[in-house]
């Protein structure tokens, strides 16, 4: 027994030493060629396993190996990938070249798919994150500005105002001509109120006034964005049908980073600020020569002032003409004393008070303050072998050139992936975000937007120091520059301009949440199954007001908004290569719905009581209207790609749209795309011409179409306000046509890409053309018939151009692109 026993312990020790002798540690160094230098972060990987490890921050690595593991793979982004074979090295030393990234690019296209760009046969544009939030702005939109060909983005100049984005200009007469945002596969509305928002009796975007609540794609979140594809022409987005025909801009976001047998969580924290501040060279230039007046049309001896003794003293004082809105009055004198618009309040203690004739010493510039915008974000990524998360939070605090003015915005967004098997995984993403804003700016020509008055209507004497620290009276009413006459201090023409920042101000809120689901399920190397559920949904709130004692009625207003967008996407993808064959296909359905609501309710005739702000506060009965829109689309899809010794690649594409906003019979309608790309630079006459990496031509076109507005088939009812206890109904004042068939645009378009000098100058040129027919128009009737305009199909749009885009990288090492 003791005999066995000291074996048994002998052949244990033994097999100890055995398995140290069967693993072993290899160590060493990965530099770069073009400067000698480590290179951190590169990924050192068992070929065919998870054992794995990165290099540190001097380029040096370790790793345990054994006996079954054979090779090294040693890969970094912009670098060649190079495979070693171990043997009996315990150190391995290796240097890695960098490669044209370009020419093996890999693009996002339609519905999320990423694809060799040089196998396009479209124009594909991509981003980097980086070069989106560089100078981070709040509208995203924004940060696409100059950043792209063909693209055209029109700024705000309010705070928190839209930003409109052409792609290859507008192809529609009267439907939206506003590029696709698309954000991980899901579409988001780019929706503004701007057309719907009525007050005075018109809405904002016929320029009498109203505020800019922005475009709804703004709650996208620069700092969550990891890349962002434009697709250009019809041919490169018929897969999303006919709200695509405009171009679509893909945006993905951040996801949870992997690495190779490793487990880790990490924290990032970032914070900015940015400083604005008003143009002043383009403001209105204001003369310091003459005031108040438009000549010598009043009552003192000269003809220039009010005259009156205000002051008691028997003596009548030059008194400033404030119902005027005009300074081609008196020459400014500094010995000339006048009583101005400050000093004819009996409730104040100046009142009367003399002070020389002279230009406000406190011009326009002491209007506007310096604007501040803050941003932070906090993120928190973990990964391990079967899965990975992200968690940021961003928060950007915005307060504008203008009193009273600020913009908040709250985003949390959360991404996460797991594998199940080897074969089913699961992925999920979904953003929330919360904006805030008060004190947008006035736009149009409207009181309240002060600029209309600074720009046309003042009166050079007044100190804009002076209207801020005086704008209220002591009983609560405002005290303006242009009263009516000397003795009735109702503002005849314009508020004071602070009295509108600080009283008349509008506020609005909406709370938002959009993003995915999706299963993805791999039968084998070459055939796969996803199913994705996606939704965007939001819901705001905007407040508008006009305080008593306004040069207009007072008033209040409330309108509220819901969005709900839903998509369940199906896809069946078959990917296969053989020796110089390849073949990408797929096969998908989309059920779509969307529901909009909209309630607004406004005071008539002013408010009962001053400062309360409700619609029943109303003198005369308030007005409420509703609006709801459901409608929905059932949609077949299809694409087949193929490609020929990595030279040639044919693409086809369709789709198979059913509108419900189309008549029976007609609500059908087809999408389809041809694309051909071929890259000269495999042909083996120009296969080793280094100096020129790539050429390629392509070849693609297209057809697409647009549906109609949502209920513009049949007329119906719209309910007024009652007059007393009779109901009140009127027609709509468009004639709907039940005959309203989709618009179809034809799309042509040729493209050469050609790269230089190891991808160091790459340029893209584009000749298009685009023909959009049967648009859908509301053209003017006799308003004899009953109507004043009617849905018809009608009229054609063509749309061409030439695109150049050049990339020159001058200056390329490991610290400097």
């Amino acid at each position: 027994m003791r005999k066995i026993t000291i074996l048994m312990a002998f052949l244990f020790f033994v097999g100890i030493q055995f398995a140290n002798a069967q693993t072993r540690t290899i160590s060493g160094k990965v530099i770069s060629a073009d400067d000698g230098m480590g290179i951190p972060g590169v990924t050192v990987q068992v070929k065919g396993t998870t054992v794995g490890t990165t290099t540190d921050l001097d380029g040096k690595f370790s790793l345990k190996v054994e006996p079954a593991h054979k090779i090294l793979v040693f890969s970094y982004v912009g670098m060649k990938t190079q495979e070693v074979t171990i043997g009996d090295q315990t150190t391995i030393n290796i240097t890695m070249e960098s490669e044209a990234m370009m020419i093996d690019e890999v693009v996002v296209t339609a519905l999320a798919l990423s694809r060799e760009k040089k196998s396009l046969g479209y124009a594909v544009e991509e981003l980097d994150g980086d070069d989106v939030n560089r100078v981070s702005d709040v509208n995203v939109v924004s940060s696409l500005s100059g950043k792209a060909t063909g693209i055209s983005i029109i700024k705000p100049n309010t705070m928190g105002g839209s930003a409109n984005v052409l792609i290859r200009g507008s192809s529609s007469l009267t439907q939206n001509n506003q590029a696709l945002f698309v954000v991980d596969g899901v579409p988001l509305s780019n929706n503004n109120t701007n057309s719907q928002v009525v007050q005075h009796g018109t809405t904002q975007n016929q320029g009498w006034g109203g505020y800019d609540y922005g475009n709804a794609a703004m709650d996208i979140n620069p700092d969550d964005i990891e890349s962002v594809t434009i697709l250009k022409g019809a041919a490169a987005t018929a897969l999303y049908g006919a709200r695509a025909a405009n171009g679509v801009i893909l945006i993905t976001t951040k996801k949870g980073k992997r690495g190779p047998g490793e487990k880790r969580i990490g924290v990032t924290w970032s914070s900015s600020v940015l400083w604005e501040q008003a143009d002043m060279s383009t403001a209105p230039q204001w003369q310091n020569t003459y005031g108040a007046g438009y000549g010598p049309f009043y009552e003192d001896p000269t003809a220039y002032f009010f005259y009156a003794d205000i002051d008691g003293d028997g003596v009548n004082d030059l008194i400033t003409p404030s119902s005027e809105d005009a300074s081609w009055g008196a020459k400014f004198d500094p010995d000339k004393m006048v009583i101005q618009w400050d000093a004819l309040d009996p409730l104040r203690d100046n009142y009367g008070e003399k002070r020389p004739w002279l230009a406000g010493a406190n011009g326009l510039d002491y209007f506007f303050n310096t604007g501040t915008s803050y941003t932070n974000n906090l993120t928190f990524n973990g990964y391990n072998d079967d899965g990975s998360f992200r968690l940021s939070y961003t928060n950007v605090d915005q307060t504008g050139i203008l009193v009273n003015s600020e913009f908040k915005r709250n985003t949390l967004n959360f991404s996460g992936d797991y594998n199940f098997t080897k074969k089913l995984k699961m992925e999920a993403n979904i953003s929330y975000v919360n904006t805030y804003a008060k004190g947008r700016f006035g736009t149009g020509y409207d009181g309240m937007n002060p600029m209309q008055s600074f720009g046309q209507w003042f009166e050079r004497n007044v100190d804009l120091k002076r209207l801020d620290q005086n704008y209220l009276r002591p009983n609560g009413e405002q005290l303006s520059w242009n009263h009516s006459y000397y003795d009735n201090l109702s503002p005849i023409f314009f508020d004071n301009p602070y009295f509108v920042r600080r009283k008349s101000y509008e506020d609005d809120v909406r709370n938002r949440v959009f993003g995915y689901t999706a299963l993805y399920y791999k039968f084998t190397d070459w055939l796969s199954f996803s199913n994705k559920v996606m939704l965007d949904f939001y819901s705001g709130v905007q407040n508008e007001r006009i305080a008593v004692s306004s040069v207009d009625d007072s008033y209040y207003s409330n309108f509220t908004e819901q969005f709900m967008e839903l998509n369940i996407e199906s896809i069946l993808k078959f990917n296969k290569t053989w020796d110089k064959f390849s073949l990408h296909a797929f096969v998908g359905t989309n059920i779509r719905k969307n529901r909009y609501e909209t309630i607004m309710g406004n005071t008539v005739g002013g408010l009962v009581v001053p400062d309360l702000y409700t619609v029943r506060n109303s003198v005369s009965p308030y007005v409420v209207n509703e609006s709801l829109q459901n409608y929905g689309i059932n949609s077949v899809f299809g694409s087949v790609s193929m490609g020929w010794n990595s030279f040639l690649y044919l693409d086809l594409t369709d789709r198979w749209d059913k509108s419900s906003s189309l008549p029976d019979g007609a609500d059908s309608f087809n999408y389809w795309s041809a694309s051909l790309s071929l890259v000269l630079t495999e042909m083996s006459a120009l296969r080793d011409l280094s100096w020129m990496p790539l050429l390629k031509l392509r070849a693609n076109y297209a057809q697409v179409g647009n549906d109609a507005v949502p209920y513009s088939l049949q007329s119906t009812y719209s309910q007024n306000t009652s007059w007393g206890d009779v109901p009140m109904f009127s027609v709509n004042s468009t004639l709907q046509n039940p005959d309203l068939k989709p618009e179809l645009t034809k799309s042509l378009e040729f493209g050469l890409e050609a790269h230089f000098l190891n991808s160091r100058i790459r340029i893209d040129v584009a000749q298009y053309k685009s023909t959009t027919y049967n648009q859908i128009l509301p053209v003017a009737v006799s308003p004899f018939s009953g109507y004043s305009r009617m849905w018809v199909n009608g009229g054609e749009m063509e749309n061409k151009g030439w695109e150049v885009g050049l990339v020159l990288v001058p200056i390329e090492s490991k610290n400097w692109h």
